[in-house]
């Protein structure tokens, strides 16, 4: 994924969805859900 390629996050735990970029989505993998805090998987992810 490039980091200008714009993906979707969508938390398993309370449903945020949240477009981000590579970079965030990194983030995401590192400290969770921004809302609920909950670990993040790769499966959260979707390509659009």
């Amino acid at each position: 994924m490039s980091h200008a390629e714009t993906r979707t996050f969508t938390c398993s735990e309370c449903a945020a969805s949240i477009p981000l970029t590579a970079a965030t989505r990194d983030a995401l993998l590192a400290s969770g859900c921004p809302v609920c805090s909950s670990a993040v998987s790769e499966d959260a992810f979707d390509g659009t």
